[in-house]
């Protein structure tokens, strides 16, 4: 009889600390799991900027490198469009900074809505955004570059129409893709897509000037404003 007794008293026992061990595993799953969620947003974080929620200029660095390694490994094509906003200092001026910072947002919402998921827009600095484009060919970029500025126009049109000062501001863009440029890094393309940019706003504003390589630092003017 005591004998039994014991047995019965070993197996509660034994019962009480598996749901004590259990209780305990399923806390330590709940709080692992509240640490990878509070990683993972901080990750986010980290990599967004916080005025535009696009991605900064960090993540974009990392972006273009794997993107650039990606393509380059397999023969497929990526574009770099860098964009300015033209006249955006003398509108932050007139107006100040927080319809400046409004002008910002308004161009990361029109790269949002023109991305693919595979796709990066970022906010490289200042008033100079970057979109990133795998697998896209320079007359396919050129399409996404024109709907952009066509976007943006159109939102600042209606800015401007609500007593806003006579500022003009339209974007400038320049273009690099890997299979025309033959850039042999990522830096490199990038550069590319920063000259053409460059050139874009010396020769009028308003316009998406392509980087050339042949001959050498050549561009061409796929678009400008009103066309």
């Amino acid at each position: 009889m005591e004998k039994n007794l014991a047995v019965h008293r070993t197996r509660q026992e034994n019962l009480r600390l598996h749901r004590e061990l259990t209780k305990t595993l399923e806390e330590l799953r709940s709080k692992n799991k509240q640490l990878e969620d509070a990683v993972t947003q901080l990750q986010a974080i980290a990599a967004t900027d916080p005025l535009t929620g696009l991605a900064n200029r960090r993540a974009i660095d990392l972006a273009l490198e794997q993107l650039y390694t990606q393509c380059y490994r397999y023969n497929r094509d990526l574009a770099c469009i860098m964009i300015d906003i033209d006249g955006f200092k003398q509108y932050n001026d007139a107006l100040g900074h927080q319809c400046g910072d409004q002008l910002l947002i308004q161009l990361a919402r029109v790269l949002e809505a023109n991305c693919r998921r595979a796709d990066v827009a970022g906010r490289f600095g200042g008033d100079e955004f970057i979109v990133l484009l795998p697998e896209t060919d320079s007359s396919t970029a050129r399409l996404v570059a024109k709907r952009i500025a066509e976007q943006f126009e159109l939102g600042w049109d209606a800015v401007r129409h609500k007593g806003g000062p006579p500022v003009r501001c339209s974007l400038s863009m320049g273009l690099a893709c890997l299979r025309l440029a033959g850039a042999s890094a990522a830096e490199q393309l990038l550069m590319q897509a920063d000259q053409a940019l460059y050139y874009a706003k010396s020769t009028g504003k308003g316009r998406l000037c392509v980087f050339n390589p042949a001959p050498p630092g050549t561009f061409g003017c796929a678009f400008a404003r009103g066309d």
